[in-house]
Order: C-alpha cells, then sequence, then structure tokens
C-alpha cells in the first residue's frame, strides 16, 4: 500500500521528536536519543522507522511537567538530527538537521535543513528516483514560563522521475516547488487535580507550483503546469491526567484551490478545482519509565472525516523508546 505525503508527515509526527520523554536520575537531561515507529492499523507492516538526537545546551528539567513536554517547557537552545526510512518506499531515506537559539530576551530563532533521497522500485518495472530538499526559518517569542508565539517560513522542492518499462516505455519527470507561511501559538496551563492542558493553535498558508512531463518510447505525449494555494487552521488540546499520560483532540480545516494547464496531442486544456475538509482527531499517548535512564512511549490517533480518497480509515500508531541523560 503506497502511502501519500499526508499520511507519510503524520506517520512521522505521530512517532518522534517530541512525543517521546524520559526522566533521568538527576530530573535533568542534555542528551535524548529516541527509537521510533509509526505505522497505520490497516497494514502495521507499511510504516516508518526513525531515529533522532538532540541536544540542549542548558540542562533540561524533566520533572518541570508533563514527561512529553520537558524541551518544550525547558526553552532553552538546542541542535537536532534524524533519519527516517519509510517501509513503503524500497529506498527512500529522509535526513533532516534542525536547531533553536534563545536570546536572553525570551526571543528565539530556528532553522532546519531537510533532504529526501527517493529510490524505488516496483517488481523490476516501474522505477521512481529523485531528491526533496527543504529548509526552512522560525522567529519566535516565549512570553511567559510555559507559553510561545512564533512565525514560520519554509521552502521544499523536488525533482523525480518515474520509468514504467512494460507494456510501453513511459518516463515521467515532476518537479515542483512549495513555500509555506505559518504562525502558531502554544501554551501549558498547569491545574491543581491534573498536570495540566496544552493548547495550541496554528495557520498555515501553502503556495505550490511546478510541471509534469511525460514521454511515451521517448517522444514527449502530455504535459502540464499546476499551481495551487492551501489555507490551513489547526487546533490542538492534549489534557494531561498525569505526568506520564495524556488524551486529546485536534481540529483541522483546509481549504484547497488549484489550476491546471494540460496540453497532449496537440490539443489543451485548463482546468480550475477547489475543496474545503474538516477534519477532527482523537488521540492518547502513555508514557512509560523502564529505567532511570530509558524509557518507552506508547500513542494512537483515530481521525474523522476524511474522504474515501484522501486518508485510511484506521488508527495511527507510534512506538518509541528513548534515552536521556
Amino acid at each position: 500500500m503506497k502511502k501519500n505525503l499526508c499520511t507519510l508527515s503524520i506517520l512521522l509526527g505521530i512517532s518522534s521528536f517530541q512525543l517521546v520523554a524520559a526522566e533521568a536520575t538527576s530530573n535533568t537531561f542534555q542528551h535524548d536519543a529516541n527509537v521510533n515507529f509509526g505505522t497505520h492499523s490497516e497494514d502495521f507492516g507499511d510504516g516508518i522507522w526513525s531515529l533522532d538526537y538532540r541536544f540542549y545546551f542548558t540542562p533540561v528539567d524533566a520533572q518541570k511537567g508533563p514527561y512529553a513536554l520537558a524541551g518544550f517547557l525547558a526553552q532553552h537552545s538546542n541542535i537536532g538530527a534524524m533519519v527516517a526510512q519509510p517501509n513503503t518506499y524500497n529506498n527512500t531515506t529522509m535526513y533532516a538537521i534542525d536547531g533553536a537559539y534563545v536570546l536572553p530576551s525570551n526571543w528565539f530563532i530556528g532553522a532546519n535543513y531537510r533532504y529526501t533521497d527517493v529510490d524505488n522500485k516496483w517488481d523490476n518495472i516501474s522505477t521512481t528516483e529523485g531528491d526533496n530538499k527543504g529548509y526552512g526559518a522560525t522567529i519566535g517569542y516565549y512570553f511567559n514560563e510555559a507559553s510561545e508565539v512564533a512565525f514560520i517560513y519554509d521552502n521544499n522542492g523536488s525533482s523525480s522521475w518515474n520509468s514504467e518499462e512494460w507494456p510501453q516505455e513511459i518516463t515521467i519527470a515532476n518537479d515542483y516547488d512549495e513555500t509555506l507561511y505559518g504562525a502558531h501559538i502554544r501554551t501549558f496551563i498547569a491545574m491543581q487535580s491534573f498536570s495540566g492542558l496544552d493548547l495550541k493553535a496554528s495557520y498555515n498558508r501553502i503556495e505550490r507550483q511546478g510541471e509534469y512531463i511525460s514521454t511515451l518510447n521517448n517522444l514527449t505525449n502530455a504535459s502540464y503546469n499546476f499551481e495551487s494555494t492551501s489555507n490551513q487552521l489547526n487546533l490542538t488540546a492534549d489534557w494531561y491526567i498525569n505526568p506520564a499520560w495524556s488524551v486529546g483532540a485536534s481540529y483541522l480545516w483546509h481549504d484547497f484551490d488549484g489550476s491546471t494547464h494540460y496540453i497532449s496531442n496537440n490539443t489543451s486544456d485548463e482546468s480550475n478545482r477547489g475543496s474545503s475538509d474538516n477534519i477532527f482527531a482523537l488521540s492518547t499517548s502513555y508514557w512509560w519509565q523502564i529505567s532511570d535512564t530509558f524509557a518507552a512511549k506508547f500513542s494512537a490517533a483515530k481521525q474523522f472525516g476524511l474522504n474515501n480518497d484522501s486518508g485510511d480509515d484506521g488508527i495511527f500508531i507510534g512506538i518509541s523508546a528513548n534515552a536521556r541523560f
């Protein structure tokens, strides 16, 4: 089963980076390393493996709030790296590096770079090769000890080709460029009877454009240019019943408007399409302390409101092993 990019990002997000936490013996740590697996209940073996590591330049207090939020609540400068392997794409590998610097004035700046090497083959008939490169920058402000506001710029470019040898030789070249402008606000509210509430609201505007060229037996038979604009509003709330266990809910509004100019066999056509989706999700996660340094986390999320053609009707599952020291 081939996963689309949206599903890949969900699997990666549910299984890595901020989802795992652990308590060191001294209650502080500077090194955070994780082994993660994200998958889907409809095909458990068709998921993503990833490794990530983060170093904090100042020791992080693991007892300041929920274990999974230790990095966010620390508000310390850090640098991290990740490598991921999607099982659904034979030899595709994703790499990422990012970091953030926190100024004494509580302003912070961040940067990231990503690279995906695509190399897939199916039954020695179809081959896809290419690369995907992206970079981004963030500027934000911590307006109290548990809250931040940030503005984000992100650019992503891809160049790939697909070749099929049967029943005829068909080659498809695809290039696109994608730019994201975003902002978010996040706050953690400590509670007396429970650990607290983690609330986040974000807005993203994504502009995408590119071209597609198809050749049949080394002759161009079709091409089109496309461009689109997407607007996304995402609201999430996670209730931490205790420092280890949370349940959450989220709402995503996605508005899409796109156009294509298609040319084939000396004929041309232009089309426009748009859509608007409202997607809801329920989630839960549990953190388990195995020893003073090692921990494990289990996460699950169920989406509602998906169109049959835009996602899987099942449960996303994340399993992680963590070491903090």
